[in-house]
């Protein structure tokens, strides 16, 4: 099922470009975020729950597949929507980004690592990632600028 959700919002968030909007020039962005969200969603559920994935492989591995993909997907949709300048798909995409990471992180480290110490990596990962895309978008401005 949650394959069909997932398909589905990869249908939507590409609707826009099938169907032209001429006089409601806000609902590509709307398509896109919801789309977006669908999509993300669905793989999150599938990637901390892969037995209701159809692949015939083992659990764990499903899960890590779709940790992976949901890893891959939100990063190659942070920098469409920073070229495309979507800001609704930049901000959505991060979002999930650092869900997928977090949930990646604690199934890695949440039983062997001391709570206060896994949190604290946590926080540092989430400060070097904010000054990074801060510098990039800094970077960014600069290059549209000129």
């Amino acid at each position: 099922m949650k394959h069909e959700f997932a398909l589905m919002g990869l249908m939507v968030f590409a609707a826009p470009f099938a169907l032209p909007h001429r006089r409601h020039t806000d609902f590509p962005a709307v398509y896109r975020l919801a789309g977006a969200l669908a999509f993300f969603v669905a793989v999150l559920a599938l990637s901390e729950w892969g037995a209701h994935s159809y692949l015939p492989i083992e659990t764990k591995n499903v899960e890590w597949a779709y940790e992976l993909l949901g890893l891959l997907t939100s990063a190659g949709a942070i920098w469409l929507g920073i070229a495309r300048q979507w800001d609704g798909v930049v901000n959505t995409s991060s979002v999930f980004s650092a869900i997928f990471l977090f949930c990646r992180l604690y199934h890695w480290w949440w039983d062997w690592m001391p709570k206060y110490l896994f949190f604290a990596v946590i926080g540092a990962i989430a400060i070097v990632l904010v000054l990074g895309f801060k510098r990039l978008r800094a970077r960014l401005m600069e290059g549209s600028a000129a």
